[in-house]
């Protein structure tokens, strides 16, 4: 009786992990319904103050969290497919990939990696391969019960996380799984955003596969990110003392309008305020990117109306510090966002217009 209460507890909070992610994450734009995806015309505006551009991709209905430019083109999830557009024209190429349950179809949102043989995409209890043409080539099925899987090399074996309970507190695991999909070692364990009593409000995670190598980074308030090799054994790692940033009583008053603003101000707010854990510190971390063989490290840090990024090579020597025009949807709200060719790409809800923006910012 105990195990299936568990289990039934374990469920809801798979299920709210999901939601939470979304509310509190900067897809904000991926809850709201559009109406289907419009004419697929592309309008571009002129350059904008900080000599980027915006890109209206009619074309987009429900972008989710995943953004990756790729040899002159932009991949981005949307709905259970993803869409491929030119980066010379922003047309749409090509979409793979529908809700469903067959061979070529997703039953989520789907999570994907760009990779030489092709497009590798996890969702849900599988992991496809598709040609960069967009043929379906094989289909693993996924029995550990992983999450947003990666290949490393050509799929000799793969990267992921899981939800694990122990002593009746939730831990995410980071696992390397072998070319089944069977998960054969722990590089990684931390606690879940999502607890019995308490969520938190920033612990987030990053992992990229970059040349066969593991960059990974789970966010806290030190500055960390581990460098390792395909089996999960570390290699080196970036390390950097910076004063830590104050998350304030105005900081935490903002995400809390934010919330009633989308909630309002019933039972719903009141269940979110209670349930979080606001913390006393930034984390050092806000989110990461790579390209190029680099390292793009961003944190949390403002001056002016843009944002700190560290860039290191993959032997974790330091290069430079930029501050790049992030747009934040919200006061802890990111874009979906990629970095690419010294080039920031932001997708961005226009509620104004309701239109789904590509913003782009030389960067480097």
């Amino acid at each position: 009786m105990k195990k299936r209460k568990v289990k039934q507890i374990f469920q809801k909070l798979i299920m709210a992990v999901v939601v939470f992610s979304i509310i509190c994450s900067g897809n904000l734009g991926a809850m709201r319904q559009k109406l289907g995806a419009r004419a697929s015309t592309v309008t571009t505006t002129g350059p904008l103050p900080a000599a980027g551009k915006v890109v209206i991709l009619n074309d987009l209905a429900k972008p989710g969290g995943w953004l990756i430019v790729y040899h002159e083109q932009i991949y981005i999830s949307d709905g259970y497919a993803v869409k491929i557009f030119s980066l010379k024209d922003f047309s749409l190429k090509k979409t793979i990939g529908r809700k469903g349950e067959g061979p070529g179809e997703f039953k989520h949102s789907p999570f994907f990696y760009i990779h030489h043989d092709g497009l590798w995409i996890s969702s849900g209890d599988k992991i496809s391969l598709f040609s960069h043409s967009g043929k379906l080539i094989k289909e693993i099925k996924e029995k550990s019960r992983g999450s947003n899987i990666m290949p490393i090399g050509q799929g000799e074996c793969f990267i992921g996380f899981k939800t694990k309970l122990t002593h009746r507190v939730f831990f995410l695991t980071y696992v390397v799984f072998d070319s089944e999909l069977k998960a054969i070692k722990e590089f990684h364990r931390a606690k879940w955003i999502l607890q019995r009593d308490k969520n938190k409000l920033l612990e987030q995670f990053f992992y990229d596969v970059v040349d066969d190598k593991i960059v990974f980074a789970h966010y806290s308030t030190d500055f960390a990110i581990d460098i390792l090799d395909k089996e999960g054994n570390k290699i080196h790692s970036i390390r950097r003392d910076d004063v830590k940033i104050p998350f304030t009583k105005e900081d935490r008053q903002a995400v809390l309008d934010s919330w009633r603003q989308q909630l309002g101000s019933g039972a719903n707010f009141e269940y979110r305020k209670k349930r979080t854990e606001f913390p006393e510190y930034y984390p050092a971390i806000c989110t990461c990117r790579t390209s190029g063989k680099k390292i793009y490290i961003i944190t949390y840090l403002r001056k002016k109306d843009k944002t700190e990024c560290l860039v290191y090579d993959m032997k974790g020597k330091f290069l430079k510090r930029l501050f790049i025009p992030l747009i934040k949807e919200g006061p802890i709200d990111l874009p979906t966002l990629s970095i690419y060719d010294g080039q920031l790409f932001q997708i961005i809800d226009n509620l104004e217009k309701e239109t789904w923006d590509l913003h782009i910012h030389r960067i480097e």
